[in-house]
């Protein structure tokens, strides 16, 4: 069992040649999906109208609620991918993995740690992301991680926090209102400004580790009345009772 899920980096969509494809789903904790993974991700219902390179070198596409910018009302195109009027997966085929540039498929099946948000006493910028995760014995999630713990582990948490490439989301696996539609799924909001104090973090503890900061700690800025006063550079961050 394993999630497949779409991918683009910060540098924004179909930006990636196969081989940055490849990296890029490595960064994220994943690997590039198979046909058959995202065909059987699309038949569990993912929908998503950006081309991207799966494993074989071919780029596709899945589309379970038929538009015509997104392949038109139809099927799929011609391929494997099979599909009907309620839609299908779309194919390009295999393309040239030099010079073409896509979006990539990942697929992610393991998780052997634990993913949890952590919602500091008021939101922070990317550039402390990574502090605040390692307060608690962790470090900042990677988007394949995050899809695992809501595909494999049922995390749902509707609060937007700060993921390792710069992206923000949040998984969602019983839909309900003002938390991003009707069907489940990890939301994204894309790549915020960084500078901006907007979100708390999603955090990975790998097996074994200890939380060092368990029960009433916190995390904030020491000294001079901690989050009231005093040093206000995220290098001066520290666990903090509360």
């Amino acid at each position: 069992m394993g999630v497949v899920f779409p991918y683009h980096p910060r540098g924004g969509r179909y930006k990636l040649t196969f081989t940055e494809a490849q990296r890029a789903c490595a960064e994220q904790d994943g690997i590039l999906a198979s046909a058959e993974q995202l065909h059987a991700a699309w038949r569990d219902g993912l929908d998503w109208c950006n081309a991207g390179w799966l494993r074989d070198g071919s780029v596709q596409y899945p589309v379970s609620q038929p538009r015509e910018p997104c392949g038109g009302l139809g099927g799929a195109s011609a391929g494997t991918g099979g599909g009907t009027a309620s839609g299908g997966v779309r194919n390009y085929g295999y393309r040239h993995n030099a010079e073409e540039r896509y979006d990539a498929f990942c697929f992610t099946s393991n998780l052997p740690g634990r993913v949890f948000f952590l919602k500091p006493l008021r939101p922070v910028p990317f550039s402390g992301a990574a502090r605040a995760c390692a307060a608690r014995g962790a470090a900042v999630a990677k988007v394949g991680q995050l899809f695992a713990a809501w595909k494999l582990q049922l995390l749902d948490r509707c609060t937007a926090g700060w993921l390792a490439d710069g992206s923000a989301r949040y998984p969602i696996v019983n839909p309900r209102a003002r938390c991003g539609g009707r069907r489940p799924g990890v939301r994204s909001l894309g790549f915020p400004d960084a500078t901006r104090r907007l979100f708390g973090v999603y955090c990975y503890r790998a097996p074994g580790a200890p939380d060092p900061a368990p029960g009433g700690w916190g995390w904030g800025w020491a000294g001079g009345g901690g989050w009231a006063g005093g040093a206000r550079d995220p290098a001066a961050w520290t666990p903090l009772r509360v």
